[in-house]
């Protein structure tokens, strides 16, 4: 067996940031003249280079791996924008559903999202039910790069998307189920 590294990019096309290095197990040929070594300990002698999925597929080689994210991707990928209304599409209601639903997980802070849209610089701007855990919940707007910004223990724990949240009904002024607030009144 060889060790071959290889290159792990962002899955979301538009980003392509480097993830780092993949290792991927090859078998070889043991009598193989340009190896090294014992047994099963055998490689070659010199380094094996870096591998693209290119030159993977040209050794005949192709990979299942699952789709990879880098930090920034994988809090708001492209599939879940696709979820969101545009901004003021739900002017005037009392109850909208809400796609998607960010918390900190590190404290009572959760953002609810009803409606979103790029701005002209490239971040998203949310407007939706921001629950800091007391009387200082509202309504407002939040951008994409505040929620990213948020980080602790050097950069390691940040604001997370709820992978298990269903779009729900919320009312807007609360930012509760709709069922929760009939069965209250």
């Amino acid at each position: 067996m060889v060790e071959l590294r290889h290159a792990q990019m962002c899955a979301n096309p538009p980003c392509q940031k480097y993830m780092g290095r993949g290792t991927l197990v090859i078998p070889v040929d043991p009598n193989d003249a340009d190896l090294v070594g014992e047994g099963e300990l055998r490689r070659p002698k010199t380094a094996p280079p870096d591998l693209d999925d290119d030159d993977l597929a040209a050794l005949g080689i192709e990979l299942e791996k699952p789709p990879v994210y880098c930090t920034d991707c994988w809090l708001f990928p492209e599939e879940v924008e696709k979820l969101i209304p545009k901004l003021y599409s739900t002017d005037g209601q009392k109850q909208t559903l809400c796609p998607l639903k960010f918390f900190f997980p590190c404290g009572a802070h959760t953002w609810y999202v009803f409606e979103g849209q790029r701005d002209g610089d490239g971040d998203f701007r949310f407007y939706g039910y921001v629950d800091v855990g007391n009387e200082c919940s509202e309504l407002g707007y939040f951008m994409l790069s505040e929620l990213k910004s948020v980080k602790m223990f050097g950069g390691h724990l940040g604001v997370e998307r709820d992978l298990w949240w269903t779009p729900t009904l919320l009312d807007k002024r609360t930012g509760k189920p709709v069922e929760q607030n009939s069965e209250a009144a």
